[in-house]
């Protein structure tokens, strides 16, 4: 069960550090 949440948590990792770069992003909408 750990690895199967670990294998998750660094799959989500990802899509969160993208979802904070997005929500913090410079440039607007556009992209």
């Amino acid at each position: 069960n750990l690895a199967v949440a670990d294998v998750l948590c660094m799959m989500c990792l990802p899509f969160i550090a993208l979802q904070l770069a997005l929500v913090h992003w410079p440039f607007g909408e556009a992209l």
